[in-house]
């Protein structure tokens, strides 16, 4: 019993130790009773118990998903995520020295966000995730979000927190776009960038057509007709194509062009849009590939 309680002084210390960081709170149960039977832990970390006894025990926790049976020499461990108090006992047992508490203190608040897609074609969706650091149902979580062009974040929508703190939210942006998760004080924030959808179609032999879809117009700029060439195994230029009518209005905008290009039939083409064309709210196009 003495190396035990030894033991459980050593792994207390390590734990204040370290502070910021998850640690486990060792808890021993004996024939006379639970040692420490009161703890206090921090959210995240986990508090075990070693049965030292020569009988099995229990541990169930109230008001937490936490029923243990603990077999002689066996350790059982539980990971307390939510903040608060929770009290606990050894049914097979009775009396006070087989019931105690774990007080679970909050941990710091943070918010977390990332996105399905870093980058997705003008009129794609993404879809922005993350979670509260109290690991709660039922926090409200708002979602900002900062257009390419603009200087602050506005407020797309709210929304409340599921199963372990998480929520989740479609978002469509039709240019470079940043977005913010917003919980209490804490922030996070996530770029999602955007492609104009460059599309080639072949309306005759040598006769084709670009179309440049996006939330702003391209009038006057360039997209590049490219074949495929298998010996290079890379894309080669052949012409730049001017992009001359536009049709729409923001945030909706085609600008496209007709030409003829001298190329061989059944090549793989495409067109491509570079990043000078595209400018800072949008990056470089990439068309769909066809036959020549």
């Amino acid at each position: 019993m003495r190396r035990l309680l030894l033991l459980l002084v050593a792994s207390l210390a390590l734990t204040a130790a370290a502070p910021g960081v998850t640690a486990t709170v060792t808890v021993v149960i004996s024939k006379a009773g639970i040692v420490p039977a009161n703890v206090t832990v921090k959210q995240g970390d986990t508090v075990t118990w070693t049965n030292s006894d020569t009988v099995a025990h229990q541990i169930v926790v109230k008001n937490y998903t936490c029923t243990l049976t603990i077999q002689p020499a066996q350790q059982g461990s539980c990971t307390f995520t939510r903040s608060g108090k929770f009290n606990y006992s050894d049914p097979t047992q009775n009396g006070s020295k087989f019931k105690g508490s774990i007080t679970v203190q909050a941990g710091p608040t943070s918010v977390t966000l990332q996105s399905s897609k870093k980058t997705l074609i003008f009129g794609g969706a993404a879809t922005l995730s993350g979670a509260v650091s109290t690991a709660q149902a039922g926090e409200r979580v708002t979602i900002h979000a900062q257009p390419c062009g603009q200087t602050a974040f506005s407020q797309l929508t709210t929304l409340t927190s599921t199963t372990g703190g998480a929520f989740s939210y479609v978002a469509r942006p039709t240019l470079n776009t940043n977005f913010q998760a917003k919980w209490k004080a804490a922030t996070a924030t996530v770029t999602v960038k955007v492609r104009p959808r460059v599309r080639l179609t072949r309306l005759a032999a040598g006769r084709f057509s670009a179309r440049v879809t996006a939330a702003t117009a391209f009038t006057g700029r360039y997209v590049v007709f490219q074949r495929y060439s298998t010996p290079l195994s890379r894309w080669v230029s052949v012409k730049r194509v001017y992009l001359r009518a536009t049709t729409g209005a923001a945030p909706l905008v085609v600008t496209s062009a007709s030409f003829r290009v001298k190329v061989k039939a059944r090549l793989r083409v495409r067109a491509f849009m570079p990043q000078a064309q595209v400018g800072a709210c949008y990056v470089a196009g990439i068309g769909n590939v066809i036959r020549s």
